[in-house]
């Protein structure tokens, strides 16, 4: 040490710091950025950050809203959504099968298919019906089954969930539901008529000698009539001139000579003279056929008292009325198979004609079969759906059902047609001259050939009991798409169903009483031609668009796949996003392009009640802009937000037009797991003060 005791850095004048000390400082915050200029003052904003100032604020607002609705736990996996705690459930996996077999056959499969396909070339006509099934029939069955199996609700409720703007989808098929079961029924109680005139030992339809009977009924045998006037000159070969137009409902017999009277069959003036008893035009109503009206009444309280209870009283009914008429239709097969001439009848429906391939009316007829004996675009497969377990597989149900259906239509065919090759040889006319379309099969052709073969009491039952058991299968369907829907959209009157059946049912009884008057069949002839097509094409597509562009292919697929295991293949998404939007536009065209103005047998309609008709066809399209006008201007309050709207300026408040509603999911907590775990980690994240990251529902 140094003689003053200091260490020898203190003698130089260095001072010894702590190591600590002689770290580099850490760089402080950067002085804030002035926005004011050397004046103090703000400059002005361009117009382009006052454009992006307005965007910041509108989105904050919206995202702090939707950060509200998801950050709650009520509305998310953990609780059930609001309403949705006691839905039921099939009691076992047969009655949604039943349930569904049964509304896919209905009268339809019976009259209307069987004709078709002999008409478009027989057996050749099955290439384009199989087609079509594949291409259109089979993916949209399984989109509309999916999506009422994973929401668990109602037609309207479902389209309010997934994309608000597009609400009136759902107030469409009610409106067309409630038209189609006004007439649907009114051909039920024709079918149950019928089945109360066959109980006797001899079929009044089979002689001339009734009181509704003219001078101008005829009973055809093989080389001989048998006429009940007194007209100078009858042809003895009268049985020729039988000529079934397979444009008409009704049947006629006419000779041959100018003057000569209009000879019909003793089934054509049962039907048109007793059970109708039609007047001249849809402008003559005349007065109710109280017969008609009972058969009408009873229609309807069977249809009560089998959804009174909903599925659990409906599924216990589609046992038989599903099942039995299968029973009944082997054993008028077996029977008709067995009569002479039948095999003339079966080669005549699948004879294929090659030929016919080459007419593009053959492949447009086939896409409008497909259609119509699907239902698709009724709401029945997604109210039907919504009943069911969330692990359903629907994929495996839609093939079924389809497939299923599509048989059935052939086998009826063979049914009908083995009868009418033995009423042809039994006329000694052509099967060409004695097959019909539409209602005048069921009603005309075919129980006049019923009437022809020993014991018909008994096949006349048979049949009837067929066909009014199919008729209410459709129909338990159709009601209860209604009711389901009501009564998911008004939770209330969830603990009244049963009040609200009741109401419903005689709403439409009462709303049929002038379809069962003498001119009745003008009305049902004229809701039938325009009612359903045009408007189930329309809701059809319009399901299509907002699954796929708006709510988006990918999320419906991932919805499908927390379902069942496995989203929708690459052959679905071809089918829901090109082949079935086209098809059905393609549907569309088809139909105006072969418009025919409606008639029934030689009546055709006034201009006036055609222009009713068209407003019945486009009056529910037209729901869906006014209910989505309706919705836009309650989002928008004033005229400031609605001129934002169209500056681009509103873009969130757009969005939550299409954007599903925060509840939208299934209805069980667990279920609701699966699928929302990502979205409850955002929420999460929300309510810590992250921000919230809203997906495009596109």
């Amino acid at each position: 040490m140094t003689p003053s005791g200091d260490a020898p850095d203190a003698e130089k004048g260095q001072v010894q710091l702590p190591k600590s000390a002689l770290k580099k400082p850490k760089p402080g915050p950067l002085p804030p950025v002035k926005d004011f200029n050397d004046h103090g003052e703000k400059p002005p904003m361009t117009p382009k950050e006052i454009k992006d100032a307005k965007k910041r604020e509108q989105d904050e607002a919206y995202f702090q809203q939707r950060r509200r609705h998801m950050s709650k736990p009520s509305k998310l996996a953990p609780q059930k959504p609001k309403n949705r705690e006691e839905r039921d459930h099939w009691g076992h996996k047969m009655e949604y099968f039943f349930a569904c077999l049964g509304y896919a056959v209905g009268m339809g499969n019976i009259w209307r298919f069987p004709y078709f396909c002999y008409r478009n070339g027989g057996g050749a006509f099955l290439i384009p019906y199989l087609l079509a099934l594949v291409v259109f029939g089979i993916p949209v069955l399984f989109l509309e089954m999916a999506l009422g199996q994973y929401a668990s609700l109602g037609m309207i409720t479902v389209w309010k969930k997934i994309c608000p703007l597009f609400t009136g989808v759902g107030y469409t098929v009610i409106l067309v539901l409630v038209m189609i079961s006004m007439y649907y029924n009114v051909l039920i109680a024709y079918a149950l008529f019928y089945l109360f005139a066959s109980i006797t030992d001899n079929i009044p339809w089979s002689r001339c000698d009734n009181k509704w009977n003219t001078e101008f009924c005829i009973t055809t045998k093989p080389g001989e009539a048998q006429y009940n006037g007194s007209v100078t000159s009858v042809l003895v070969n009268a049985t020729k001139a039988v000529g079934y137009n397979a444009s008409e409902m009704l049947t006629t017999m006419s000779p041959n000579a100018t003057g000569k009277p209009k000879l019909k069959t003793p089934t054509e003036e049962f039907f048109e003279r007793h059970l109708l008893q039609v007047t001249g035009g849809i402008s003559e109503v005349g007065v109710v056929q109280w017969p008609l009206v009972v058969c009408l009444i009873v229609s309807w309280v069977v249809i009560f008292f089998c959804l009174w209870k909903g599925v659990k009283s409906m599924g216990k009914a589609v046992y038989f009325t599903a099942g039995f008429p299968y029973v009944v239709l082997t054993i008028l097969l077996v029977r008709g198979v067995t009569l002479p001439g039948s095999m003339d009848g079966i080669i005549y429906y699948l004879k294929p004609e090659w030929s016919k391939l080459s007419q593009p009316q053959v492949w447009g007829e086939a896409c409008v079969q497909i259609f119509l004996s699907l239902a698709l675009g009724t709401g029945g497969w997604v109210t039907l759906s919504s009943y069911n377990k969330y692990s359903n597989n629907c994929r495996r149900d839609a093939i079924i059902v389809a497939i299923a259906n599509s048989v059935t239509s052939l086998y009826a065919g063979f049914v009908i047609f083995s009868v009418l090759g033995f009423m042809a040889y039994k006329k000694g006319v052509n099967v060409a001259d004695v097959a019909d379309v539409g209602p005048g099969l069921a009603f005309v052709a075919y129980p006049e050939g019923l009437a022809m073969m020993p014991g018909a009491p008994f096949w006349s039952i048979c049949f009837f009991v067929t066909m009014f058991t199919v008729g209410l299968d459709s129909l338990f369907t159709q009601v209860e798409t209604i009711i389901c829907a009501l009564v998911d959209e008004f939770p209330k009157l969830k603990e009244k169903r049963k009040i609200v059946t009741l109401v419903f049912c005689v709403i439409l009884m009462l709303l049929g009483i002038p379809l069962v008057t003498q001119g009745g069949i003008y009305i049902v002839t004229l809701m039938d031609w325009y009612v359903p097509l045009f408007s189930l094409a329309f809701i059809s597509l319009t399901e299509i668009l907002v699954l796929n562009f708006f709510y988006g292919y990918k999320k419906f697929g991932e919805d499908i796949k927390t379902m069942i295991g496995f989203g929708p293949n690459y052959y679905d998404l071809f089918c829901w996003l090109i082949a079935t939007p086209i098809l059905l536009l393609l549907i569309v065209i088809f139909i105006a392009v072969n418009y025919k103005a409606p008639y029934y047998g030689d009546y055709s309609f006034p201009g006036w009640a055609n222009d009713i008709g068209w407003c019945l066809a486009f009056i529910p399209c037209t729901i869906v802009p006014i209910v989505m006008a309706v919705i836009f201007l309650r989002a928008v309050r004033n005229w400031e937000t609605f001129v934002a709207v169209f500056r681009g300026e509103q873009g969130p408040l757009l969005r939550s037009l299409i954007t599903p509603m925060p509840d939208w999911g299934p209805a069980v907590p667990e279920d609701r797991n699966k699928r929302y775990e990502k979205q409850e980690n955002k929420n999460r994240d929300a309510e810590q003060g992250a921000p919230l990251v809203v997906e495009s529902p596109i």
